[in-house]
């Protein structure tokens, strides 16, 4: 597990601080395998989240690395897209919600919460691209 970005940039408007805090957050999922000589032994399942609202803007990106052991097959995109839908995404979005809540509690002043999601309430499609 590792943090990639936790950034927030405050409104350059004074009254904004003052106004309740509102946005509609976006996810983005990357997957991503390292360039080895067994590029199928392991893969990178990441998740990123940017919220604009009336007090600025915020970003926040967590990614988990996976390991195949044993001889594993090649593993196409729709099949890693489909196991971080199940379960990288429910091991993320506990870290992106609180990253995503401090960030914003120390730079906006108030805190952005992301509501809690039940599996399969945030489901991505099939990437055209790994990366």
């Amino acid at each position: 597990m590792a943090c990639r970005l936790l950034s927030a940039e405050a409104a350059s408007d004074p009254a904004a601080g003052t106004a309740e805090v509102e946005a509609s957050p976006t996810f983005e999922l990357r997957i991503a395998r390292p360039d080895a000589p067994k590029p199928f032994d392991s893969f990178l399942v990441g998740v990123r989240i940017d919220a604009q609202s009336n007090r600025g803007r915020a970003a926040v990106w967590y990614e988990a690395h996976y390991a195949l052991t044993g001889e594993p097959e090649p593993v196409g995109l729709p099949l890693l897209t489909q196991f971080a839908n199940e379960v990288a995404v429910m091991v993320l979005l506990p870290y992106l919600r609180e990253g995503l809540a401090d960030v914003t509690r120390r730079v906006w002043g108030s805190t952005l919460l992301v509501p809690m999601m039940q599996r399969g309430q945030l489901v991505f499609s099939v990437p055209s691209q790994e990366g």
